[in-house]
């Protein structure tokens, strides 16, 4: 083939994908703008306190969550019996507020303890979940 039949080729190709790219996000945008979203979003959570403990063979981590207006306001740990110091966990309580999740990293060198808060963690919210 001779290079201007390969440039036509390719700028058909061209201009039916930007068609359809068009289309689609047309299409996107009608959607987004004929669907409204509630005021008022009911929260994932329920406001409380809920305790929550994770253990495995190296020991136990129980925490306390706060939930205020539907969000993670506080995390304590209330008992660590792990086989490293409570001190290699303590940042962790700050990383779940900020992430408002219990899907944060565990601590290098203390994983399996990062482990149990994560799961007393989770455990804790599951009881602060609505049903």
């Amino acid at each position: 083939m001779c290079s201007t039949a390969i440039g036509i080729i390719y700028a058909a190709g061209y201009s039916v994908t930007q068609s359809r790219n068009d289309s689609q996000q047309s299409f996107a945008t009608q959607a987004t703008q004929s669907t409204s979203l509630p005021s008022t979003p009911m929260s994932k959570y329920k406001d409380g306190t809920f305790s929550g403990s994770g253990t495995n063979r190296f020991g136990t981590v129980e925490v306390n969550v706060t939930i205020t207006n539907g969000k993670i306001a506080a995390v304590e740990i209330t008992r660590s019996a792990t086989r490293y110091p409570q001190r290699y966990i303590d940042s962790l309580p700050e990383e779940v507020i900020a992430s408002q999740s219990a899907d944060i990293d565990t601590v290098s060198g203390a994983t399996r303890s990062s482990q149990d808060f994560i799961n007393a963690v989770l455990n804790a919210l599951s009881q602060a979940e609505r049903s």
